[in-house]
């Protein structure tokens, strides 16, 4: 989770991904003692004294825990017959695994940890509230070029236009990177199909792959990086042509420091920036230490999520010259 970004990976759509189930476990609870002894209507002759329940946590991996509940009892079936065929699987296959429960008549509600993801932005939006603006990145753009010691999952068109609409649902803002980048026609169909924005371009390289993207229609925010795809000069030229285009742009840079600063600057200076990225996930990783070798990071007002930009000659910074020392290794004179 970054500042700006909620990462996710994973949905509730079909196909499309490299992660698989590893295990299924189901617990079975027995809750605690009632205050008082309920005799429910729909039940009647009954009398419940405790509040008990049954969990079941699917296993990835890639070390995420699906959760969900397999129903009011726990069939003997989900451990004889589910579980078999679930391990080895890929979790969001759903359509393919409801053969498995309907054949087996029970545990359906195990089906709820494999949609597990979608509920990770649930949780967000109800921790964070109405007035938050929340922002999802797929990182389905990421190579070639970004090392990936360990597959991610890889999404389909499918998977992605139902994780638009889901996350529209949810009242997210925009949803980056969810197709490969240069999947020209697939992105065009989504950007057209989907209510949400779809945000990308961080890893596209050059003046004519941003032309593409934006003549193409592929998103509706533009992301150019000015350390990846072009200089900052010409990156401006690719947020002049968005704007020309009724497209927004936000500009992408996850280094820190001062190629953040320098993203600053462009982001104020062009019309159609709704937002600077900035790595803020406390409380191991603050934006102070995003830009731990400056003089004076510029700091995040945490109330409405702003930050002054520099007024200064230059990039409008100094470098912090004692951590410099400390830290640096000469490469080059």
């Amino acid at each position: 989770m970054t500042g700006h970004e909620f990462k996710l990976k994973g949905s509730v759509s079909n196909e499309g991904t490299n992660m698989k189930i590893i295990d299924v476990q189901v617990l079975q609870l027995a809750g605690p003692e009632l205050p008082k002894v309920m005799k429910p209507a729909w039940a009647p002759g009954s009398q419940w004294r405790r509040w008990g329940g049954t969990i079941v946590k699917v296993f990835t991996d890639e070390g995420i825990t699906g959760l969900g509940s397999p129903g009011y009892n726990i069939s003997p079936l989900i451990e004889s017959w589910i579980r078999p065929q679930l391990i080895g699987q890929d979790p969001f296959a759903l359509e393919r695994h409801a053969r498995i429960f309907r054949n087996a008549g029970a545990g359906w509600g195990v089906e709820i940890a494999l949609q597990a993801d979608i509920a990770q932005i649930e949780g967000v939006r109800r921790a964070a509230g109405s007035d938050f603006t929340l922002l999802v990145d797929a990182n389905q753009a990421q190579l070639p070029g970004t090392l990936q010691p360990e597959p991610g999952p890889v999404w389909s068109y499918e998977r992605a236009l139902n994780t638009a609409r889901e996350l529209e649902r949810l009242g997210v803002y925009w949803l980056e990177e969810p197709l490969d980048r240069y999947d020209f026609d697939n992105l065009t169909r989504l950007a057209a199909a989907a209510d949400i924005l779809i945000a990308g371009g961080e890893n596209n390289c050059g003046m004519h792959e941003y032309r593409w993207l934006i003549e193409r229609n592929c998103y509706d925010v533009l992301q150019p990086e000015a350390m990846v795809g072009e200089t900052m000069s010409q990156i401006r030229k690719a947020c002049a042509l968005a704007e020309m285009h009724h497209k927004l742009c936000a500009p992408h840079h996850g280094g820190g420091g001062l190629g953040f600063v320098a993203h600053l600057h462009l982001c104020v200076a062009i019309p159609n920036c709704p937002f600077v990225e900035v790595f803020h996930d406390l409380p191991g990783f603050s934006s102070d230490i995003f830009q731990w070798y400056l003089a004076e990071p510029i700091a995040l007002d945490p109330t409405d999520g702003c930050m002054a930009v520099p007024q200064k000659p230059g990039l409008g910074v100094e470098l912090d010259e004692d951590k410099i020392r400390r830290y640096a290794s000469v490469l080059s004179h």
